[in-house]
């Protein structure tokens, strides 16, 4: 399995060389009114990961957008769902409703649901205050095999997104990555709840693979809060 990036990371690139046979890489997040419609009458005023909150609070989001569809299932997934195309991702099975603060940061990948974890909720990167709304395990909701199918194609790619380099998922598999990450701290809500330094888990080949991937988030995240106070510093000069 190939890593991949975000599926907000990949629209910048994608919107300066678009693929007109994948739709307009510019509205790729964008649900129709049709399927929205569909799951607020589906939800009600339930959040995928908070419950009932207020309308106002919440949006509907895709958990595939069906634009990344040859990403998220390839033709070398299982074969009931290999080589799907973007047309049969265009359903509200595909799509929930969930809180907005918590929309960009699904869409970037940096949390998913490990269905095969009794729904436990793994956070892969920072997250800020967006961070708290999240529970340790997604609620229960009536089954659907086609929703679950969508949800699982999202966390598949967020690991990709995440931790997959080269490789790696020929020799771990994903409880592997996972149980690691947990017995390592990573995706607290506080780096301090890491595990020090000298765990030997750390120089493992998986710890080595995860601790790249920790050190490559501290750096973007530093990137933006430069480029956020930069903007700022430029403005009060204005």
């Amino acid at each position: 399995m190939l890593r991949m990036e975000s599926f907000k990371a990949m629209q910048p690139r994608h919107i300066q060389r678009p693929n007109p046979h994948l739709g307009d890489p510019r509205k790729l997040f964008d649900v129709p009114l049709s399927i929205q419609t569909q799951v607020l009458q589906r939800d009600k005023n339930c959040c995928l990961f908070t419950g009932t909150i207020p309308r106002e609070s919440t949006e509907v989001t895709w958990m595939v957008p069906p634009y990344f569809a040859w990403l998220a299932f390839p033709d070398s997934s299982p074969r009931e769902t290999a080589g799907m195309s973007s047309k049969d991702l265009e359903n509200s099975s595909n799509a929930t409703l969930m809180h907005k603060d918590l929309i960009p940061y699904f869409n970037d990948n940096a949390f998913g649901v490990d269905i095969d974890d009794d729904y436990h909720i793994v956070v892969f990167r920072e997250m800020g205050s967006a961070r708290r709304l999240l529970p340790t395990h997604m609620p229960l909701r009536e089954h659907d095999a086609s929703f679950e199918m969508f949800l699982r194609g999202h966390f598949h790619s967020s690991l990709r997104a995440n931790i997959v380099h080269g490789d790696i998922r020929d020799e771990y598999s994903t409880d592997d990555i996972l149980t690691l990450m947990g017995e390592l701290g990573v995706g607290q809500e506080d780096d301090d709840e890491l595990a020090p330094m000298d765990d030997p888990r750390w120089q493992t080949m998986l710890g080595k693979e995860i601790w790249e991937e920790v050190l490559r988030q501290r750096i973007s995240d530093a990137d933006d809060r430069y480029d956020s106070d930069t903007e700022e510093y430029n403005e009060d000069a204005e």
